[in-house]
């Protein structure tokens, strides 16, 4: 149990440390999943959700599992949302072999959040789910920032592939991303574009 406590106040820590580096403020039901999730990552075998998703790509076990049954229809749209937050948050590198980037990602997870929060609003006795889950949908991109923040300090992004990096900033706008190219001498100019949120 001290080991739980110990991990819990860890990430509770970074995730606050992290927060106040990009000067974000997560709702208190996006940073305890986000503990969860972290939490989750360390402690699980099936880091990838091979168990709900198989093999299927993300947008298609989406679809999937709008038509199964509700436990099923749940877990496989929370695995989706939880991986389009590991993928864009924590991992954007990982993303570099895929034909869509960080942008797909965001908007995939902020679906699959808001489709689990529509869910359970037909379900007045669940109100916590449901308020956790719309917390996560708009909260997302927060996420994500806090994500690559924590990436960073774990050298998880390869700073060195500045192209990726200035094309992921460029669709999110997200801070962290544009400190790394300014750290290289490299200062974007920001234009708004439709991809942004």
């Amino acid at each position: 149990m001290l080991v739980v406590n110990n991990l819990n106040s860890e990430f509770y820590d970074i995730i606050s440390e992290k927060e106040k580096n990009v000067n974000i403020e997560l709702s208190d039901y996006s940073k305890l999943y986000l503990m969860s999730l972290l939490k989750g990552l360390i402690e699980k075998n099936d880091f990838f959700y091979k168990d709900i998703i198989g093999n299927d790509a993300l947008a298609e076990a989406f679809m999937k599992a709008l038509s199964e049954e509700l436990l099923k229809k749940v877990q496989k749209i929370k695995a989706v949302g939880d991986l389009c937050l590991i993928y864009s948050g924590l991992f954007p590198d990982m993303l570099n072999r895929k034909l869509v980037d960080i942008d797909y990602f965001i908007q995939l997870g902020k679906v699959s959040f808001l489709t689990l929060h529509r869910i359970y609003v037909t379900m007045n006795s669940l109100s916590d789910l449901r308020n956790l889950y719309y917390s996560i949908f708009l909260d997302f991109l927060k996420l994500v920032t806090v994500m690559i923040e924590i990436s960073k300090s774990f050298k998880l992004i390869d700073q060195r592939n500045l192209l990726k990096v200035y094309e992921r900033w460029q669709k999110t706008k997200i801070n962290g991303l544009y400190e790394i190219l300014k750290s290289n001498n490299i200062h974007p100019i920001a234009y708004q574009s439709e991809a942004t949120n």
